[in-house]
């Protein structure tokens, strides 16, 4: 059991991660290309 929450856990931490470090590349470009 306590291994299924932390590989759910890391799941949900790379997603938001990911999503974080999406947003961050996508400013970046957005404002580089401006």
């Amino acid at each position: 059991m306590v291994i299924i929450k932390m590989t759910l856990l890391k799941k949900i931490y790379k997603d938001k991660w990911t999503d974080a470090l999406l947003h961050l590349t996508n400013g970046h470009i957005g404002t580089t290309i401006e």
